[in-house]
């Protein structure tokens, strides 16, 4: 069910993002798995939190993905010249909703 492409649709103040399965990023904070273990993920490259921002512009950048345990998920892409991991916590995962907690760990270059 996880290798798709996700876009985000709600992100709060605890960290939980709320993705949709969608055919393409659009216009859209996302994340695309792929069962080789990569992942291309679509992220504003002018603000840290589009909310409210009229023209945010998106930039796709390549990573990877592991499966720390059933519910955890470490992603790990280049952005802004370092490179960042994610530790994402899956609280509901269906065939059109992804749900996660992030927990959010620059990594050293």
């Amino acid at each position: 069910m996880l290798l798709k492409t996700w876009i985000a649709v709600k992100i709060d103040s605890s960290n939980n993002r709320t993705y949709v399965s969608a055919k393409e990023f659009g216009n859209s904070i996302g994340l695309q798995f792929f069962k080789d273990e990569k992942i291309r993920a679509q992220v504003p490259t002018n603000t840290s939190c589009p909310s409210g921002i009229k023209e945010v512009k998106f930039e796709i950048v390549d990573g990877t993905w592991s499966k720390l345990s059933d519910s955890v998920l470490i992603t790990s892409f280049p952005l802004n010249g370092k490179n960042i991991s994610e530790r994402l916590k899956i609280l509901k995962l269906t065939e059109n909703e992804l749900i996660v907690k992030l927990d959010y760990k620059k990594q050293r270059q």
